[in-house]
């Protein structure tokens, strides 16, 4: 691990780490059985959430104008290289999809509040989320990238805006999925993890600068594919451990500014691990291991 010239601290004394539920990759439920679904139609092509036409109850080439998808819904966007703005005050759905076989379908968060149980972002080929405001409260997972091993997803956080997610958050559940924070907060339960790289073969990068703010409960830099932290500023606060390396996979933390803080620190468990440090701080409550393949 290179320090660089910048000061690592270690406190002394450890804090007794709860074992998380094993981490499992989200169902996804078949689009064409859900109850209560309502697609964007691919005709419309980019427009506004609160255009009650521009839905469909039928699926996304649907001739039928269902209305703005009321609360519980399920929620499907796929049209290729399009962009929904979420632009009206508050929508609770049950779970949010963004899947195309064309292109990157994405939905934009300018402000207000978006609230579901599931988010999936790229689902078949690929999908983004675009947030500068608001606020988004996932009660359950998220995954990013979460189809196949070609699969692409992005989530983007920007200054005033807020993430929540009371399960697992997956960068790159089985494809290639980024994750990139300049401002804000993304906050996960206090037990709950963010996982870069699930799957063998998928690859997480979490890039952290500005004012961001990052807390977890625990934080792995590939589970069973690869996974990459950048850490360029902000503030990343993780509960329990830090894994950079799990099981087999590889992960690289690189922090050049701002503040990591962990309860204890593993660089490869069984693993490949890599920490590159050059500026920034690194507290660590407990111990901090090696232990390379």
């Amino acid at each position: 691990m290179k320090q660089g010239n910048s000061a690592r601290r270690v406190r002394r004394g450890s804090r007794i780490l709860l074992a998380a539920a094993a981490a499992s990759t989200m169902a996804l439920l078949p689009m064409a059985a859900m109850a209560g679904a309502e697609w964007w139609k691919d005709q419309v092509g980019s427009g506004n959430w609160s255009n009650g036409n521009d839905w469909s109850a039928t699926g996304d080439f649907g001739t039928d104008n269902a209305g703005v998808p009321s609360n519980g819904d399920d929620v499907i966007l796929n049209y290729p290289n399009g962009t929904v703005t979420l632009n009206v005050d508050s929508a609770s759905l049950n779970s949010l999809g963004l899947e195309s076989n064309l292109g990157i379908p994405t939905l934009f968060i300018p402000g207000n509040t978006l609230t579901a149980a599931t988010e999936r972002i790229g689902t078949t080929y690929g999908g983004s989320i675009n947030q500068t405001g608001g606020t988004n409260n996932v009660s359950g997972n998220l995954a990013i990238a979460s189809g196949s091993k070609i699969t692409t997803g992005s989530y983007t956080l920007g200054s005033g805006a807020s993430l929540s997610v009371g399960g697992t958050e997956y960068i790159g559940d089985t494809g290639n999925g980024t994750f990139n924070q300049t401002g804000g907060t993304n906050t996960l339960g206090t037990f709950s993890w963010l996982v870069m790289g699930n799957q063998s073969g998928s690859q997480g990068t979490y890039s952290l600068s500005g004012t961001g703010s990052l807390a977890c409960g625990t934080e792995y830099l590939g589970f069973f594919g690869t996974g990459n932290f950048n850490q360029n500023g902000g503030t990343n606060t993780i509960d329990g451990p830090l894994y950079v390396g799990y099981s087999g996979s590889s992960g690289t933390y690189t922090l050049q500014s701002g503040v990591l803080s962990s309860n204890f620190e593993v660089i490869g468990n069984e693993s490949s691990g890599t920490f590159n440090q050059s500026g920034g701080t690194n507290t660590i409550d407990g111990p901090l291991r090696y232990s390379q393949k």
